[in-house]
């Protein structure tokens, strides 16, 4: 009996397994309320577009979602694969897909030879494609000429989790996913091209509309044989009368530069007719805190290709001095010698004012919210500065009460942001001061996360930025006379799709240059939506050799946490560390699970506090000056709607005092909500090491080890590897005993600061 039960569920299982259909026919059903079947097909992309893969047979698409409680996971397949799978079809935003998948077999093992070929189609008639036959295949678009943005503007390099258009046409929209690392930051094709990807859909409104192409690697754009620019002109090098300007091709070509002051006119050039895929070229003979428009030009045999219009700024002659403030407590005892970090207790709006009085000719406002009660009154501030001749500009959101506007004189020229589903807010707080003056160390820019209320001024979590320099002032004067839509005192229209100067959220362009060199440092501006902040964040974090701290509003971004997770596993017992207000209450979503993978009790998620934890910021390195130590902020919160709708500006300084600054912040906060003691700040090179000066054991050690001789504990410590680089601080425990067993096996130096000196001992764990 036994052996006819087992034949019989054989049977069945053997019936089952036959019982599938083709994927057209899959579909079908699904219009008439079958919701399950059995389909196979060829596997067309792999974890470019996250844990979604499509598959196909001859006769249609489809898409099969791996969740968390997939048979397998989605990277066991592959790209060729030939694969069956069983489970539910769902409509997830009218796009069909299996979810939940209950049986999935890869039949046979593939590779990018066993691809099916795309369905093509023309440009002229590009518009075929995007169609519900075609859903969930692959599908080639031959002779494209351009890329635009989802508004029609210019676009240099993709960006992730960004829409764009075919040849500027709205009936050909393209999306590249975050995930796409091998597009993302890449140039956008600048000749003709063919392009292949997976025709996808994401519409809640209709099953026949929505309908998106999805490149999934940058070979998916098929460029000839012209020059074809794989990495877009940057700057390597400025100087106050120098532009160092660099690019690379796929082939080989010259390259001409054509520059000048203005945007639409270049008044110089510099030809280079050496035939290469890299070029380096120095700009000379140019002036101090200038931006200058390039457009960079390579031809060969077969033909040319350009660049849009690319400004870069030379280096001023202004101090270049930079001073970071906060509205809250500080623990100075972190600082380097000479380098304490600065509260503003209960005077921001004061400080605020100082400035605003120093302005002699322009002064250009960016705010989100302005409510001068209990505050100093800064309106009143403006409207002196506007009596005493200054030009005066205001751009305010146009959906929070904006207080501040109704006590400014009449004559002083204001403008709100639109409130749509594509403008969203306009989020910045940022001042401008006498930025064209001819005197270079008048203009100043104050900006970071603190708005213009009691609250945010005087009790919650922020910091303010304010730096003295032309060439940021004038970088951040083009990001304001864009939303502003003139340069002159009298606003533009509001631009609609059409018609209008002034843009705002995802109407505006990456058109300000984004790499400056202030008081000898490198500082990185970037505004959004336009500029792709969300990846400079996500670089920004992977430059991290030694530690990283981050203190955030909200953080919803999973690519990012996702990137913080990644580097912090890098670097074993590091003193890195997060905190994050963490909106919804809530600390589940994924975001903050791969913190808390990462840091554990060393990531803060919505800690108790009796104001709103409001700062934006990242710090990276700030332990050590030959690690490229930084700190990124501004009003950029790391969410969808900070990357892909606000306006915001974000700063990121290469500095070591700036980073130290932010810590001696982060370190009070670190002792104010509980979490572990912050490790000490120690400065190497202001004392001697004595090297062999002390004892440890046991040598080699398996988790705890003991320095021998006088009473050390609270004493800072070190331990680097052999390549000098930390893996290790905090201070000495009692009984001189340091808890080890977070490193890996190997060999390490254990530096302890003492009174006299380091003592250095060489340390072994098993």
């Amino acid at each position: 009996m036994k052996v006819l039960y087992t034949l019989l569920l054989l049977m069945v299982l053997s019936a089952v397994s036959q019982a599938q259909t083709t994927i057209s026919a899959a579909r079908t059903a699904f219009a008439s309320g079958t919701t399950t079947a059995t389909v196979s097909g060829r596997v067309t992309n792999y974890s470019s577009l996250g844990p979604i893969r499509y598959f196909q047979d001859a006769t249609g698409g489809i898409a099969a979602y791996f969740a968390s409680g997939a048979p397998m996971p989605a990277d066991s397949i592959r790209p060729g694969d030939s694969i069956r799978v069983t489970g539910t079809i769902v409509s997830y935003n009218n796009l069909l897909e299996f979810n939940p998948i209950t049986n999935v077999t890869i039949i046979q093992r593939g590779g990018p030879s066993a691809v099916p070929a795309p369905v093509v189609f023309t440009a002229a008639n590009g518009e075929a494609a995007f169609a519900e036959q075609y859903e969930g295949m692959l599908v080639r678009i031959n002779g494209l000429t351009s890329i635009t943005s989802s508004t029609g503007g210019v676009v240099s390099s993709f960006a992730g989790n960004t829409n764009y258009r075919l040849n500027g046409n709205a009936a050909l929209p393209a999306r590249v996913n975050t995930l796409s690392t091998d597009i993302v930051g890449r140039p956008t094709p600048s000749a003709g091209f063919d392009a292949i990807g997976i025709m996808s859909q994401f519409s809640s409104a209709s099953a026949t509309t929505g309908y998106q192409f999805l490149p999934r690697t940058y070979s998916d754009f098929v460029q000839g044989g012209a020059p074809n620019f794989t990495v877009f002109p940057y700057v390597s090098d400025l100087t106050t009368t120098t532009l160092t300007i660099n690019f690379s091709t796929d082939n080989a070509g010259n390259a001409k530069y054509y520059y000048g002051t203005s945007a639409t006119s270049f008044s110089d050039s510099v030809i280079d007719n050496a035939v290469n895929t890299t070029h380096t070229t120095t700009l000379a003979g140019l002036q101090a805190g200038t931006i200058y428009y390039v457009k960079v030009v390579s031809t060969n045999t077969v033909g040319t290709n350009a660049t849009r219009v690319i400004p870069f700024v030379t280096v001023s002659n202004s101090t270049g001095n930079m001073k970071s403030y906060f509205v809250q407590t500080v623990n100075t005892s972190f600082a380097y010698p000479g380098n304490e970090a600065r509260q503003l207790n209960q005077t921001s709006d004061d400080t605020l004012i100082a400035y605003i009085n120093r302005a002699q000719s322009t002064l250009d406002i960016a705010i989100y919210n302005w409510n001068n009660a209990s505050l100093s009154n800064i309106s009143t501030a403006v409207n002196d500065a506007k009596a005493r001749g200054v030009a005066v500009r205001i751009i305010a959101d146009g959906s929070t009460a904006q207080n501040g506007l109704l006590a400014l004189s009449s004559n002083i020229p204001t403008i709100q942001s639109p409130q749509t589903s594509e403008y969203t807010i306009m989020h910045n707080k940022f001042v401008i001061i006498d930025a064209n003056s001819a005197n270079p160390n008048l203009p100043i820019v104050w900006t970071g996360s603190t708005n213009w209320t009691a609250d945010q001024m005087i009790n919650d979590y922020n910091n303010i930025v304010i730096i003295q320099d032309q060439s940021l002032a004038k970088t951040y004067t083009l990001e304001f006379e864009e939303m502003w839509g003139s340069s002159t005192e009298t606003p533009g229209n509001i631009f609609n799709g059409s018609t209008g100067t002034a843009r705002f959220g995802v109407m505006k362009r990456d058109n300000t240059p984004h790499n400056l060199k202030i008081g000898g440092k490198k500082v990185e501006v970037y505004f959004s939506p336009s500029d792709g902040t969300n990846s400079k964040i996500i670089e920004a974090v992977n430059t991290a050799d030694f530690q990283i701290q981050t203190a955030n509003l909200i953080i919803t971004k999973t690519d990012v946490a996702t990137a913080i997770r990644n580097r912090v596993q890098r670097m074993p017992g590091s003193c890195s560390g997060a905190i994050v207000n963490d909106t919804s209450g809530t600390g589940a979503g994924l975001p903050f699970v791969y913190l808390k993978q990462a840091l554990g009790n060393r990531a803060k998620i919505n800690p108790i506090r009796a104001n709103i934890f409001h700062h934006k910021y990242l710090i990276v390195d700030q332990s050590n000056a030959t690690s490229d130590p930084l700190v990124l902020t501004g009003s950029h919160n790391w969410s969808t709607s900070g990357d892909t709708k606000n306006d915001e500006n974000t700063l990121v300084i290469h500095d070591v005092n700036m980073a130290n600054q932010f810590y001696q912040e982060f370190a009070a906060r670190m002792i104010e909500f509980g979490m572990p003691a912050p490790c000490p700040v120690v400065v190497s090179v202001k004392k001697k090491t004595t090297f062999g000066s002390i004892s440890v054991y046991p040598n080699p050690s398996n988790g705890v080890v003991r320095i021998e001789g006088s009473t050390l504990t609270d004493a800072p410590f070190l331990i680097v590897d052999l390549a000098g680089k930390e893996v290790m601080c905090g201070k000495v425990g009692t009984t001189n005993e340091i808890v080890t067993n977070s490193l890996v096996p190997g060999t390490y130096v254990l530096n302890v600061h003492t009174a006299t000196g380091i003592q250095a001992a060489r340390l072994v764990i098993q």
